[in-house]
């Protein structure tokens, strides 16, 4: 009965260093830098992603900048066009204009009436003066 005792208790202390040397291989089996490739390679990742973000950042800046220049332009170019329409529409300078082209046709029209009468003119002159030609010729 003893050597039944002292055999399991033999099989047990056997069992037991054994499952403790069991224990220490698992804890030499951990792998500390287990992922670290994985979390190298997220990590350049998210750096390349976060360096285009601010490329990016900046490229949207410049073109809101432009756009609001493009913008003020516009309004002032369509207020100016308003100012002038409504210079136009609410001053007489088109009906002025008008007038003037009127007065410049009838200038011409009388520019030409006295053109005809200074033709008539010089014929009346050459008449006289070949009367008077004839007259000093026939009293001499």
């Amino acid at each position: 009965m003893l050597s039944n005792i002292r055999v399991k208790f033999l099989n047990v202390s056997k069992n037991v260093k054994f499952l403790q040397n069991e224990k220490t291989k698992e804890e030499n089996l951990v792998n500390y830098e287990a992922g670290s490739e994985i979390l190298d390679h997220f990590k350049r990742e998210w750096e390349i992603l976060h360096e285009t973000n601010e490329c990016n950042a900046r490229k949207a800046a410049e073109v809101a900048d432009n756009i609001e220049k493009i913008y003020s332009k516009i309004n002032k170019n369509k207020n100016n066009v308003g100012i002038i329409t409504e210079i136009l529409t609410n001053s007489n300078l088109i009906s002025s204009i008008k007038g003037v082209g009127r007065q410049i046709g009838d200038l011409y029209d009388l520019c030409d009436k006295v053109e005809r009468d200074l033709l008539q003119l010089e014929d009346v002159i050459d008449e006289i003066e070949f009367q008077n030609l004839k007259n000093n010729m026939s009293i001499t």
